[in-house]
């Protein structure tokens, strides 16, 4: 794969590179430093390539919410379990709209009666993964810099995962401890994050160094925070 990429920098014209934003496989990282060797060569090497490698935010963010998903309640899975029930035939789903109109669905079938819970429930669940949504297709975005938010969202994202954890809802509860458990393999120490993402955070003239130092504390503790900043 490095070879494909520094032919396509050659075919370019392109000799100096940055960063370069891959998903998480193991063969990415193999990728990434061979590319950086190739660099060497090139003497174009940003600073010995040590910020070269940049994760990919929408990947992480999607293996966060995949683990998040392994704590669905029995709520998820009966709603879900009678929505493909209704939608697997016409006559069903025709079936359905009547009992709707006349307000008298009180199960599916086979699929597992349902409790008066489980809308609540569920509506609780799509609303908690609303932000995850929202911040992936942000951050996917191809007309317009994202790099520069990276930092703040992963902060945000930390945030959001923290207010849910003292949430009321044991559901939430558990799907917010399996995603910051998550979140802490790729973001939980400064040493795994590219340390550029704060910099551009602080280029971007709506942020401050006091939004950063904070958020850095808050993420990281204040002494390795601290450490960071200094």
């Amino acid at each position: 794969m490095a070879k494909a990429i520094r032919d396509c920098l050659l075919e370019w014209k392109l000799d100096k590179v940055f960063t370069i934003t891959v998903d998480n496989a193991s063969s990415n990282d193999v990728t990434v430093k061979e590319l950086s060797k190739q660099l060497d060569m090139w003497k174009t090497n940003m600073m010995s390539g040590k910020h070269l490698h940049v994760r990919r935010m929408a990947h992480i963010l999607n293996l966060i919410v995949q683990d998040g998903l392994k704590e669905l309640d029995a709520s998820v899975t009966r709603v879900r379990n009678i929505v493909r029930y209704v939608r697997s035939s016409p006559a069903r789903t025709l079936k359905f709209k009547q009992c709707c109109a006349h307000v008298k669905v009180e199960y599916g079938g086979n699929a597992g009666p349902l409790e008066s819970d489980d809308w609540v429930n569920v509506r609780n669940v799509i609303e908690f993964l609303a932000r995850f949504h929202e911040l992936t297709k942000k951050v996917s975005g191809s007309r317009y810099v994202t790099c520069n938010s990276h930092f703040e969202d992963v902060s945000e994202l930390y945030c959001h995962l923290k207010m849910c954890l003292a949430s009321e809802d044991e559901h939430l509860r558990k799907m917010a401890q399996q995603m910051q458990e998550k979140f802490k393999k790729y973001w939980g120490e400064p040493e795994k994050m590219n340390k550029m993402i704060f910099i551009s955070s602080v280029l971007d003239p709506r942020n401050k160094f006091e939004y950063v130092e904070g958020a850095l504390e808050e993420l990281f503790g204040e002494e390795k925070g601290k450490k960071i900043n200094a």
